[in-house]
């Protein structure tokens, strides 16, 4: 079958019956396509993907770095200098200079766009596809037409599909009709003018399970699909700026303004110094390139992307760069308790039978009232159902009975159920949270007493209790609304899911770091405390059914004092989350919040930072989430916490160094001016800039986790980078290195060569060692970071080439006697000190 075939198979699906499109597809609905035929139409057909950017060439990218009206200024006017004082020299080494500036500037966002790119390729969407005859779990992309996908609540849809099987199947299909209630999907044959919204018969990529499960085949992948077309007609959305980035352009114009009056004054005053328009003109230009950090936009964003590649390594990958500087103001966490507190390894514990005589009823409701599926010896799906399937099936003599219904699992529910055809008899299996099965079976008031004791002993020995009932049924009752009362109760199952042994510790920490810890569990009040105790979590407990008394608008203050008073909350549903959650930012906390199913998603959205898991999260949570956790791991939060606190720091350092080495520059060529010195020779401000405004910063940018940085409380979400504190040490040290310098310029004057070459060598010397002293201040070893010892050694070693070989002629500078550097050396040393 060519594309065009496919094409127009696409086209009629919802109007064509599913066996037809399997037999056109050669493919079957058990047993899904074999390895030949997904190789084949693999290279036919291509692959899953939609590719609607538009990608920056990399010309374009080196070009952008001479974008800058200073840059430009520049280049014209070393041509104009050479143009009418034919020094071929000088102005040649500006323009190098400015080449190798520009090199530097398009590695730094080169590298930025590669580990942002990288990154992409982790946020793949996971999907269940039966191939040869074995359910298992591949990337979206590995997709091909023909194959079964199977989805269940949560999933996204990874192509195009016509549906085979669906069991109380919702979809939200917002994103592609932009009708926003979600919309049932059944399998029957429709007519071919039937409009896009209205095909219930066919699952659309990119849309979302909102409810129950369904199988379908693939008839339309990458930018076949209705999506893809969609797509094709898009072009690449520029990536909105982080704060950080938005800050600093805002700090970037302010300082042009202040250094730009500080050299307008510079160049009027060496203008009547007698200097020519031209001479002026270079020095006022080239101090201007030097002084105004142009880069640091570049620098952060550089910075936060190779945050981003940190913290991948220890299971934490983030979605949106701007969460990064989030992560270092949280002061709540609203964490999940199973598998992220605890294990996620469940395991059934105990079994309690009320009828001996039914035991096999109880060991098939474990069985068949169940969504997980073997793949080879595996299974996949929810933790929970997998240990009931596997204790289930270990001690059952058959389980080939026929599923015919399913009503799922909800958290409002906290209930599923199923019929199962067995012979010629339909049963109903329905099993959940011990309480509500009990009120649905018909029992005494004294077998409820009974049973709440035997299920709450149980639970407070952290174990995770599910109730399970049944009832013989007619076949015309299976899809009837009232299905589920009047049953016969069946037993309890007792599942163990130990606390992680690391995440005691991790708590500590968190709380430490000033951070208050709120457990949110669906599980109920006594495992829920026994767990929290376990973990270090300490506080009052509440059940949220007794929240549900509460009216949230009329007694809000009432709400909001039991939510604020309150660390563990069992028996939470979504929309106890999303209230909570509502209280904790009005009340204007940071707060970063867990989640992992369908109905968690807006909570996720409304959080500072909405955290998804990557083992047993939906990929509708991984799609909203601003991180995700790829080990599930409370532990995982805390060290998200710690990169985000250090990257915020780090950043501080940078800014703060340039800012303080950029004042001084122009702080002490100003005030030469005054003096009618010429302090600097335009390529001495050019090559101190290559120098000392690139690879050290960019080293700053990734220096280790300063101690104590999670000790306490680091900011405030409102905080600036640049704080009066910040601000105040920018300028005390800026000030203070001008002086330094300015006294050894002075000092040197009176041959004004040797005083350009002192405060030309001093220059890059003070700034390298202001790199040191911002590290000393930050609490981090001054031996840790190699990279900042390199870009420092590498920088003096092509500082020292050029003073101390022929070059030196090029730069108009003489070399310096022992003497002279000592001098120089013991200058840095009291200023470090």
């Amino acid at each position: 079958m060519n594309k065009f075939i496919l094409n127009e198979l696409l086209k009629k699906s919802h109007s064509l019956s599913y066996d037809i499109i399997l037999k056109k597809l050669n493919t079957d609905r058990k047993k899904g396509l074999d390895e030949k035929t997904i190789e084949k139409y693999s290279t036919l057909y291509g692959r899953n993907k939609i590719t609607f950017e538009n990608k920056t060439p990399l010309w374009k990218l080196f070009m952008d770095e001479f974008k800058s009206p200073l840059v430009i200024i520049l280049l014209i006017a070393s041509l104009i200098s050479y143009y009418i004082s034919k020094d071929i020299i000088e102005s040649s080494l500006i323009l190098t200079i400015v080449f190798f500036n520009a090199v530097f500037g398009f590695i730094q966002n080169y590298k930025a766009e590669k580990s942002i790119e990288e990154l992409k390729k982790y946020m793949v969407t996971k999907t269940k596809v039966i191939r040869n005859g074995t359910m298992k779990e591949i990337n979206a992309e590995e997709l091909v037409v023909g194959d079964i996908v199977y989805l269940e609540e949560g999933d996204k849809v990874p192509a195009d599909l016509r549906l085979l099987e669906s069991k109380n199947l919702y979809l939200d299909e917002s994103m592609l009709t932009g009708e926003s209630e979600p919309k049932l999907k059944e399998q029957d044959i429709l007519d071919e003018d039937t409009a896009l919204a209205d095909r219930k018969n066919m699952l659309y990529m990119n849309t979302f399970v909102v409810r129950g499960n369904g199988y379908g085949v693939v008839v339309g992948i990458g930018e076949n699909t209705e999506f893809g077309k969609i797509a094709k007609s898009l072009k690449e959305t520029k990536e909105t700026k982080t704060k950080f980035q938005e800050e600093l352009a805002d700090l970037g114009k302010k300082i042009t303004y202040i250094i730009g009056g500080i050299i307008s004054l510079v160049f009027f005053v060496n203008l009547l110094d007698g200097l020519t328009l031209i001479e002026v003109f270079m020095i006022s230009i080239s101090l201007a390139v030097a002084a105004i950090p142009e880069g640091l936009p570049a620098i952060v964003t550089l910075s936060l992307a190779l945050g981003t590649k940190r913290m991948l390594k220890k299971n934490i990958l983030i979605r949106k760069l701007p969460v990064i500087e989030t992560l270092g103001s949280v002061d709540v966490i609203c964490t999940d308790k199973t598998g992220t507190l605890t294990e996620n390894k469940m395991h059934v514990e105990n079994v309690y039978i009320h009828d001996e005589s039914k035991t096999d009823e109880l060991l098939k409701n474990m069985y068949y009232c169940n969504n997980s599926r073997k793949s080879g010896n595996t299974y996949i799906g929810d933790p929970t159902e997998t240990a009931l399937k596997i204790y289930a099936s270990e001690k059952l003599k058959e389980n080939n009975n026929e599923r015919i219904h399913e009503i799922p699992f909800t958290s409002e529910r906290k209930m599923m159920s199923v019929v199962i055809k067995e012979n010629k008899k339909y049963i109903l299996y329905s099993k959940g949270a011990p309480e509500k099965i009990i009120e649905l079976c018909n029992l005494t008031p004294k077998e409820k007493k009974k049973l709440k004791e035997i299920y709450e002993e149980y639970s407070k020995k952290g174990l995770r209790v599910l109730g399970f009932a049944y009832k013989n049924i007619r076949k015309n009752e299976s899809n009837k609304d009232n299905i589920e009362k009047n049953l016969a109760f069946l037993g309890f199952a007792a599942l163990v899911d130990p606390p992680r042994k690391e995440v005691k510790e991790a708590i500590k920490r968190t709380l430490n770091a000033g951070i208050n810890i709120k457990m949110i569990t669906g599980d109920n009040i006594l495992t829920a405390n026994y767990i929290a105790n376990e973990v270090g979590i300490n506080g009052k407990s509440i059940d949220c059914s007794s929240l549900d008394k509460i009216d949230f608008q009329k007694d809000y203050q009432k709400y909001k004092d039991i939510v604020l008073n309150t660390s563990i909350f069992a028996r939470a549903t979504p929309e106890h989350k999303y209230k909570i959650l509502s209280i904790l930012k009005n009340e204007d906390y940071t707060v970063a919040m867990t989640g992992d199913g369908v109905n968690d998603a807006p909570a996720l959205k409304k959080a500072d930072v909405g955290i998804a898991m990557g083992i047993r999260g939906t990929e509708i949570t991984k799609q909203v989430a601003d991180m995700v956790l790829l080990d599930d791991n409370f532990k995982t939060i805390t060290e998200a916490i710690e990169q985000g606190r250090t990257i915020f720091t780090n950043i501080r350092k940078f800014v703060n160094y340039l800012l303080s080495a950029n004042i001084a520059e122009v702080l002490v060529v100003f005030a030469a001016s005054l003096m009618n010195y010429v302090a600097l020779r335009p390529i001495h401000l050019l090559w101190i800039n290559l120098l000392t405004d690139g690879l050290p910063a960019l080293a700053l940018g990734n220096d280790e986790t300063p101690k104590g940085i999670m000790n306490g409380k680091l900011k405030n979400k409102k905080e600036k980078i640049i704080n009066q504190n910040i601000m105040k040490d920018i300028i005390i040290n800026g000030f203070t290195l001008s002086l330094i310098l300015f006294s050894l310029f002075y000092y040197y004057s009176s041959n004004l060569i040797l005083a350009q070459t002192v405060l030309f060598t001093s220059l890059v010397l003070f700034e390298f060692v202001r790199v040191m002293a911002v590290r000393k201040d930050s609490n981090v070893n001054i031996f840790s970071n190699i990279w900042v010892w390199i870009s420092v050694l590498t920088s003096l070693l092509l500082q020292g080439i050029i003073l101390y070989t022929p070059l030196r002629k090029y730069f108009s500078i003489i070399p310096l006697n022992i003497k002279d550097i000592t001098i120089i050396i013991l200058m840095s040393i009291l200023y470090y000190l």
